[in-house]
């Protein structure tokens, strides 16, 4: 045990036994039942601290400051409150409430400190009755005493020693935190937003079609990437002087891609043939484009390709082409199948004669479109009319044409349908729907949650399994080989199962929190000039049908109830 808490203990014991006798010698003069129960109290405190005095050798510190302040704060009360009772004027030799033992005995304990468990911050407490006894040189030599030597806050010790009364403990130290290391990564040669295939927004707040990022094009050598090294953090420190290592920085890497090359030192990506970039997480390749210089007819055959496809001419009725990225066409595409993982580009239109198929997992955009359909994951821009055609779009659709029209057909969009005019002066049946995918999404919820079932249901068998079997081995110190294997086997496929419903969790999350964001976006059907008599809408589940001629407006679900307002144009990208 150290020795300033034996000395505390003895100036507690030796004060509390004259205090005593002091008491004893006032009731013998004048006898009171207050000192009488004063001098039983303090008898009893001289006991606790006989305990106590057994204690030190065992009791961790911690404890021991904990009881002796408690002591010392009972003790202070019992003599203040005899003092105020007027039976007697001073306990031993002093003139305050405070005996002078208690000063001695506080001063050799110290204040109270409260050191978090990292270490990392240390907050003091100082009852204001000794407030007096402690300056700020006392505070940091005890400070110093107790091994905390680093961060000291001078701010906080001088609002200590302020005499303003203590609500709380105050923050005398911190330590420092280690400073985070940088990571390693990867810095492009070019702005990746010129390989986005977002188009170009005017100051008006339009967007510029014709402007697309979609090709970024290099020669061989060109420099396409250098790899920036990680740097370690700075060490930290406790308040106690102890450092705290610096965690290092996580290196990044340069993966080379198709027509790319890395340099011998591993720092620096450079292009090995011409053509345009493509960025698949952190793989960076160099794509030389599929070029026809003429249609796709029966000189070419159908076109299957896993790069992007350029058709100078047109695609002729009967025909196919599917690519694994952007597909665009110089000419007219006749009653024919497109299909691209990236955007489909149609310069001219689409004459499809109700066997046309345009699908595109990124953005359609032709100049017109006429007896086909059309499936694409997020917008479909036309620059003319839409005619006798059906339509589903991730996105919006947009006739964007100064006279554009969108008669007789079906169109599915999951945000907006504008258009100069929309249906026929004849009446003829236009139909509009907008939310389709948002509406599909509970029944793929429920397919998902039954899936998810099945997944728990095998973690769970298992699970069971590798119990039984680890209980076995641990009962009987050992396992048969075949056993042993067996427990191996199950474990790996209890941690895949586990992996798979956190998966699939995290995918029902996701689509439950894309349904609840598409349950509350707003959606439009606009059209510029007019909306005729005859065309249907409908807007997540609710129907109109328009009875009259709208003029310039905008159709919109508000309050559950599809209203008609005037037209309005809003900015937009693709």
């Amino acid at each position: 045990m150290s020795e300033p808490f034996a000395d505390v203990l003895a100036v507690l014991k030796t004060g509390v036994s004259d205090a005593i006798l002091d008491l004893q010698k006032y009731q013998e003069s004048e006898p009171s039942p207050t000192l009488a129960a004063a001098i039983l109290e303090l008898k009893s405190n001289a006991q606790f601290l006989d305990q106590v005095d057994g204690w030190l050798a065992t009791m961790p510190e911690e404890r021991l400051r904990e009881i002796f302040h408690a002591s010392i704060k009972t003790l202070c009360k019992s003599f203040s409150s005899l003092l105020k009772s007027g039976e007697v004027q001073t306990v031993g030799d002093s003139e305050d409430t405070i005996p002078a033992f208690l000063v001695q005995a506080m001063e050799k304990l110290g204040p109270q400190l409260f050191v978090r468990e990292d270490k990392m911050q240390v907050s003091m407490l100082i009852d204001p009755r000794f407030g007096g006894a402690w300056t700020p040189e006392k505070i940091e030599a005890y400070l110093e005493h107790e091994g905390i030597i680093h961060g000291v806050d001078a701010k906080g010790i001088q609002a200590i020693c302020s005499g303003k009364p203590m609500e709380r403990a105050i923050v005398v130290a911190r330590g420092t935190q280690p400073v985070p290391p940088k990571n390693g990564y990867v810095n492009y040669a070019f702005d990746l937003e010129v390989i986005s295939g977002k188009p170009k927004v005017l100051e008006s707040g339009r967007t510029d079609y014709k402007e697309l990022n979609l090709f970024y094009y290099v020669s061989p050598g060109h420099l396409l990437a250098e790899l920036v090294p990680p740097k370690p953090g700075v060490a930290g420190s406790n308040v106690f002087g102890e450092e705290i290592p610096p965690e290092e920085g996580a290196p990044d890497e340069l993966i080379p891609g198709e027509n790319t090359a890395i340099s011998e030192d591993g720092t620096q990506l450079t292009a090995q043939v011409q053509g345009y970039l493509a960025l698949d997480g952190k793989v960076l390749s160099v794509k030389p484009c599929v070029l026809i210089p003429g249609d796709v007819c029966y000189k070419t055959g159908n076109v299957n390709s896993p790069i992007g496809v350029t058709v100078q001419g047109s695609v002729l009725s009967g025909f196919r082409v599917y690519s694994k990225e952007t597909v665009n066409v110089g000419g007219l595409v006749e009653a024919s199948t497109i299909i691209s993982e990236a955007d489909l580009m149609v310069n001219g239109g689409v004459e499809g004669g109700g066997k046309g198929y345009l699908e595109a997992k990124g953005v359609v955009r032709v100049l017109f479109l006429n007896e086909v359909k059309v499936r694409a994951g997020r917008n479909v821009l036309v620059a003319g009319n839409i005619y006798h055609s059906a339509i589903w779009s991730g996105g919006s659709v947009l006739a964007e044409g100064g006279r554009a029209t969108i008669a007789q057909g079906l169109i599915c969009a999951e945000d907006t349908v504008e258009a100069e005019e929309i249906g026929s002066e004849m009446g003829v049946r236009t139909r509009i729907e907008l939310g389709v995918a948002t509406l599909a999404i509970p029944a793929d919820l429920e397919e998902m949650r039954a899936r998810l079932v099945e997944l728990d249901e095998k973690r769970k068998h298992f699970k069971k399994a590798a119990e039984k079997l680890a209980r076995l081995k641990k009962n009987t110190g050992s396992l048969d080989a075949e056993k042993e294997k067996n427990l191996k086997k199950t474990l790996v496929a209890m941690r895949k199962y586990k992996q798979l419903v956190a998966a699939k969790k995290e995918e029902i999350a996701r689509l439950e929190q894309a349904y609840e964001t598409g349950m509350r976006k707003m959606r439009f059907v606009k059209a510029r000039k007019q909306i005729w008599p005859g065309t249907e809408i409908r807007i997540l589940d609710t129907e109109y049908i328009v009875k009259r001629p709208t003029g310039p407006a905008t159709i919109t679900l508000l309050d559950d109830e599809i209203q008609v307002l005037p037209y309005s144009e809003t900015p937009r990208t693709e």
